[in-house]
């Protein structure tokens, strides 16, 4: 996963923990709040807000309490949801999604591995959402994925 949607990610998580979503009972959250607590650089953190605002899963609120929240519920944003948003796609290797001058990609013999490892990647992606990561964030006295 590209750097962007592991900051994606945890950003989004960050909104979940502050119970930061329209109609939820958190305030919006400032950058500069997640900047501290996710250690994001502010100029990033801000293109992927960009992105996540575009793509219609987060929004900004303006004010003196203003800053992001998320649109849905953090149970109904899936973490590919967040990958999509971002423009990314899922691939262990550069040749699934293009490889130009590749004169192996019909009889590679490794081919059918990365293809499987992409589909359980998105399966993984789909299945899991901002909420399950939030509830399950480490640090914050709550059951981590390898504790299941």
């Amino acid at each position: 996963m590209s750097t962007r949607v592991r900051y994606g990610l945890r950003a989004a998580v960050e909104l979940a923990l502050h119970r930061a979503w329209r109609g939820g009972p958190g305030r919006p959250v400032s950058l500069s709040q997640i900047v501290r607590s996710q250690k994001i650089p502010e100029p990033y953190l801000r293109q992927i807000f960009f992105s996540l605002k575009k793509s219609g899963l987060v929004e900004s609120a303006m004010g003196k309490s203003g800053g992001y929240r998320l649109r849905r519920e953090p149970g109904r944003i899936r973490a590919y949801d967040v990958l999509r948003g971002l423009g990314e796609e899922i691939a262990p290797i550069p040749c699934l999604v293009k490889c130009p001058g590749c004169t192996l990609m019909r009889r590679c013999p490794t081919r059918p591995l990365w293809i499987e490892m992409k589909a359980l990647l998105k399966k993984a992606l789909s299945r899991t959402t901002v909420g399950l990561l939030a509830d399950r964030c480490p640090g914050r006295g709550r059951k981590t994925l390898l504790d299941l």
